[in-house]
């Protein structure tokens, strides 16, 4: 009787553990030159990721996992051309990828995270992508007025496909693939809504990398905005204008303005020419102001101490740092402008740092 109860535990571990087993091959459409490839999770640090050889073309992956979760392959970082995304779940998948297009042309079998992630995107190129398509071909070919027509068009298609997905994530809280919509839209996103999304998904995902780092990013844009974190001054910004805001502590004095990310390379980049220029200029009259977007505490006020950086600064929310590109209107960091005695904005798009025309804009300005 003993023997009979070990044995059958003994198969329900093996089938247990099989469950959380996969297998993942690969190979490529068209011949490449690189001898090794690289697994890793989607939002994960590359130092975490599975590489192998790949031998004639093809490779293989072994491991477990026990939710399905979106990883990425790719060569090396410093080979890199290209990354093709898929879902990794228990059983067998297969990918044979496009070493021209690993992202559009590469094609993944195996698993219904993986046929969701096709029928979702093929439903999602025929109702949005082929209609952009259409439309950005006609552009290049109209004038005038059209163009701005065929634009807005554009835009409104868009717009129309992000609420489809939204839809999506809506509707199907228990899914691996909403989740990684919900990721992909993170910086498009209130707060709060994020807050009320993450806490309806499924608790079988919570486990996922995916999940933990929105979720973490999430409660630290909650308590920068519950918090109202900056260093020069107790100035809250809520339902203000952040600039105006930042005009009245400074009364007549030139504002000049870096909008910047922790993550952002060029942005670190332009910070020892920040404090050259701070040397040259009358800070009687000008006042440099720093305000992070989309970051952390903690790398905030590191980078800040690293780097020495002098002037204001300021650390916003995500829905802050939204609002506040929207007004000014940018998308991308770093950006500057110029703001004068008055409070007005002078100059949308001032030179960085480390352009000599920056000096000649601020001499002039503040005279």
């Amino acid at each position: 009787m003993k023997q009979l109860i070990i044995l059958i535990l003994a198969i329900f571990l093996l089938s247990f553990k099989s469950n959380e087993e996969f297998v993942l091959t690969g190979n490529f459409s068209k011949a490449q030159s690189e001898n090794w490839i690289y697994l890793v999770k989607f939002k994960d640090h590359f130092k975490n990721a599975d590489s192998t050889r790949i031998i004639n073309g093809k490779f293989k992956f072994e491991g477990k996992i026990e939710t399905p979760e979106v990883y990425v392959l790719h060569y090396s970082r410093e080979r890199m051309t290209g990354a093709a995304l898929l879902f990794i779940e228990p059983g067998n998948i297969n990918i044979t990828i496009d070493p021209d297009d690993w992202q559009n042309n590469s094609k993944v079998s195996g698993g219904k995270a993986n046929e969701e992630y096709t029928e979702f995107e093929r439903i999602r190129f025929e109702k949005y992508v082929k209609k952009i398509w259409e439309i950005d071909s006609v552009i290049n070919k109209s004038k005038g007025e059209q163009v701005k027509i065929l634009s807005d068009s554009i835009r409104s298609i868009i717009n129309q496909s992000k609420q489809f997905e939204y839809m999506y994530i809506k509707n199907n809280p228990d899914s691996p693939l909403s989740l990684f919509l919900l990721a992909n839209n993170e910086n498009n996103l209130t707060i709060d809504y994020m807050e009320k999304t993450l806490k309806g998904m499924s608790s079988k995902l919570h486990n996922t990398l995916i999940y933990k780092n929105l979720l973490e990013n999430n409660n630290e844009q909650i308590k920068i905005r519950e918090n109202n974190i900056n260093i020069n001054s107790n100035l809250v910004f809520k339902d203000k204008s952040i600039i105006k805001e930042i005009a009245k502590i400074n009364p007549n004095k030139i504002l000049y303005i870096d909008f910047w990310a922790v993550w952002c390379g060029p942005c670190l980049r332009e910070f020892s020419y920040s404090n050259d220029v701070l040397k040259k200029i009358d800070t009687q009259k000008v006042q440099f102001v720093n305000i992070c977007l989309y970051s952390k505490v903690e790398d905030w006020k590191s980078i800040i101490k690293e780097q020495k950086l002098q002037g204001q600064h300021y650390l916003l929310d995500s829905d802050q740092s939204k609002s506040l590109m929207s007004e000014i209107g940018f998308n991308t960091v770093p950006h500057y402008i110029v703001v004068n005695k008055q409070g007005e904005i002078i100059d949308f798009d001032a030179p960085a740092p480390s352009d000599s025309k920056l000096m000649k804009i601020i001499n002039q300005t503040s005279e």
